[in-house]
């Protein structure tokens, strides 16, 4: 892998970002307690010559079953051609449940034939949403869409973990939407409550106004003839975890065990970037709670689908991450490339690494990303220090045997232990003070050796 040398404008997919981001907080110390994201707390877009975005939200269903509500947005600009009059834009949709073991469970096939017209907004885009009741396991979900003219395929693959909602109090996942209208009818896949609510599946929006999310929440403590209340919680939080906004019910009546709110968000005060929005619920009179959290995105004119932060001392810092692990010649690919090709350059650099694609984690990434973590505390210059490349490349030593400036040496000594080659030695001398570790002999190969260093060290001064 590290030799590969193909990079071509690959296609940004947020299934891969979600696990990029969760790596990325590993580097943040304020950070130390955050779990990884979770599969569809970012958005999923698609991979192949046509780009669409996907995603999922779970809600309570009936007699214990989930509800599965899946919803995709596709811009139909892509579908126009010479060929095809605006008016007859037609595309084909695939879509199929498989169980861990690749079964097929279930399978829908739809043609769609739109006018250019029907766009659902301001950027163009049509958006469907699919509902299925479905018993809580895990799930493989693979979602196609074929254009007719001109002829052009995106898919998307993915796993999700389907949730159970009995039990206590509980919340749906976020669904984040674009608008928000009176309904002039009472069906239809979008209305709610007697509103049409339009998902806005990318979770992508500019820096201005607010968004609506729309969430359910079940199970709570309700006895007709015994007046209860409970509390909600909204916060956005940036992804060092520093609160940008808050909002706090402390007392809401319950006048049914299940509800729903729409919330709206503002978006004034934040900048570009990626954002977490969560929620907590209380049950006041149970004194259960249960939290959910969702990510989505802010754009601006100059950073236009950007999803990672791409200032200099970010880039510096992603370099800095990779360059042990990366051959030279992707080194120097990522310092040719614009902010947008160095994004794309990461996910693709990660994603190729995944020893199991099949899965939603990425297990190297999340690995290496937790050695960053144990550098940037324990030593002295963190990865940039040789102590720090060392515990990289190789991870933590089998040993470690420490000696004082007054332990036999002139200055401290430190020399790690590995089962590698046999078994290899790293020795680490404090030659200048304050921690400041460097490898002055190894027994590795393909590390600097110098078998004198003892008798160097003895007569240093």
């Amino acid at each position: 892998m590290r030799g590969r040398k193909q990079h071509r404008g690959v296609l940004r997919r947020l299934s891969a970002v979600s696990s990029l981001l969760a790596a990325w907080l590993w580097c943040l110390p304020v950070m130390s307690q955050t779990l990884p994201v979770n599969r569809f707390e970012l958005p999923v877009q698609s991979e192949g010559g046509l780009r669409f975005y996907l995603d999922v939200c779970q809600f309570a269903g009936e007699e214990g079953k989930t509800a599965l509500e899946l919803t995709y947005s596709l811009d139909l600009r892509q579908l126009l051609s010479a060929e095809a009059a605006p008016d007859s834009i037609r595309f084909d949709l695939t879509l199929q449940f498989f169980d861990t073991r690749s079964r097929l469970l279930n399978e829908l096939q739809e043609r769609k034939a739109l006018k250019y017209e029907a766009a659902g907004d301001d950027n163009l885009s049509f958006i469907d949403l699919k509902r299925f009741q479905i018993a809580a396991d895990t799930l493989q979900i693979r979602l196609q869409i074929r254009s007719i003219a001109p002829v052009r395929e995106g898919e998307v693959r993915t796993v999700i973990m389907m949730r159970e909602f009995a039990g206590d109090v509980s919340l749906s996942d976020l669904l984040f939407l674009s608008h928000i209208r009176r309904a002039e009818a009472h069906t239809g896949s979008l209305v709610r409550h007697g509103l049409v609510m339009v998902p806005k599946p990318s979770r992508l929006f500019p820096v201005s106004g607010e968004v609506p999310v729309y969430v359910e929440i079940n199970r709570l403590s309700y006895d007709p003839g015994v007046p209860s209340v409970y509390a909600l919680h909204w916060n956005v939080s940036d992804l060092a975890g520093r609160e940008q906004w808050r909002k706090d019910y402390p007392t809401l009546p319950v006048n049914s065990a299940n509800t729903s709110r729409v919330e709206k968000v503002p978006l004034q005060d934040l900048s570009t970037g990626v954002y977490a929005l969560n929620l907590q619920v209380e049950d006041l009179k149970s004194q259960t709670q249960h939290t959910i959290r969702r990510y989505f995105r802010l754009y601006g004119d100059e950073n236009d689908g950007m999803i990672l932060p791409m200032s200099g001392k970010d880039i510096d810092k992603y370099y800095d991450q990779i360059k042990y692990i990366a051959s030279e010649t992707e080194k120097q690919l990522f310092k040719t490339l614009n902010p947008q090709g160095k994004q794309d350059f990461l996910l693709q650099f990660w994603k190729s690494r995944d020893p199991d694609p099949a899965t939603p984690e990425n297990e190297f990434m999340e690995a290496y990303f937790a050695r960053i973590h144990y550098c940037e505390t324990n030593f002295k210059n963190g990865i940039n220090s040789d102590r720090g490349r060392i515990y990289l490349l190789y991870g933590p030593p089998m040993d470690i045997r420490r000696y004082a400036s007054s332990g036999g040496y002139d200055k401290p000594v430190e020399i790690w232990t590995y089962p590698i080659e046999g078994t290899s030695e790293f020795v680490f001398v404090d030659r200048l003070g304050g921690d400041q570790y460097v490898l002055v002999h190894s027994t590795h190969p393909d590390e600097f050796s110098d078998p004198d260093w003892e008798k160097t060290l003895r007569r240093s001064e």
